[in-house]
């Protein structure tokens, strides 16, 4: 219930008036959703408790959605914002934003830790709820590194899943080769 209770404030605290704003924190909030369900599911699959699982996910993307509050207000000053500069804006500030609030929340080091592990894990890492929350975020990747993704499932005891198979459609050349002549 505090995880619903957490999802729903950062829907509430993102409801933002700007159209274009409104859409990047609705693809931000949806895909912490996703992540949410993913993870929960793979740490239950795991035989763990998934709600720090689950609330590292929420908060994963907390920078981006800060970023975005803070263009809304300059927008409400009466100031306009481009979609390069929302998006230079999230790339140059969203970290800095999440270690402020991860730090003027008190968030346990284990959850600002899965947070990070959604974007990468540290060298030399050896904690099991890392590789769960990174192969979460991995699975759910539109270009996964099969092999990062691989390892960790062995780490984790499940089976590797190979990397999709092109289509022969896609395989085939885009122009059609001639072929050889026929002999004589």
């Amino acid at each position: 219930s505090l995880n619903l209770a957490l999802a729903l404030c950062l829907k509430r605290a993102c409801q933002l008036r700007s159209g274009v704003l409104r859409l990047y924190a609705e693809v931000h909030l949806e895909e912490s959703e996703h992540l949410c369900e993913h993870v929960r599911q793979l740490a239950l699959s795991l035989k763990l408790q998934p709600w720090a699982y689950q609330s590292a996910a929420l908060l994963h993307r907390m920078g981006e959605l800060c970023v975005l509050q803070q263009a809304q207000s300059w927008e409400d000053l009466g100031h306009s914002v481009s979609d390069n500069q929302v998006l230079e804006a999230m790339d140059k500030y969203s970290r800095d934003f999440a270690c402020s609030l991860k730090e003027k929340w008190h968030l346990p080091m284990a959850v600002r830790e899965m947070i990070g592990a959604v974007y990468g894990l540290p060298v030399n890492n050896v904690k099991r709820e890392l590789f769960v929350m990174r192969l979460a975020a991995l699975e759910l990747s539109s270009e996964p590194s099969f092999k990062e993704l691989n390892r960790l499932r062995h780490l984790l005891g499940l089976p590797e899943v190979a990397p999709p198979v092109a289509s022969e459609t896609a395989a085939s050349p885009a122009v059609d080769q001639p072929s050889e002549p026929a002999p004589g």
